[in-house]
C-alpha cells in the first residue's frame, strides 16, 4: 500500500484544480470554483439543468 502524506495529498488536488480549470468543451460543465479549507475539499461546477450525467447515461 502507497503511504501518501496529506500533503501531497493537497498538492495533487491544487493540480488537479488547475487543470480543471484549464479545460473548456462545450461538452464538460465549468468548474466554478473549490475550497480546501476544511477537512473536506469542495469543487463548484456550474448548474446542469437536466440532470446528471449518471442521469443520461441511464436515459432517465
Amino acid at each position: 500500500m502507497v503511504d501518501v502524506s496529506v500533503q501531497d495529498l493537497k498538492q495533487q488536488f491544487e493540480q488537479e484544480i488547475n487543470i480543471m480549470a484549464k479545460c473548456q468543451h462545450e461538452n464538460l460543465v465549468e468548474l466554478l470554483g473549490f475550497s480546501s479549507d476544511g477537512a473536506q475539499p469542495c469543487l463548484v461546477y456550474e448548474y446542469m439543468p437536466n440532470g446528471s450525467l449518471l442521469d443520461r447515461l441511464a436515459c432517465l
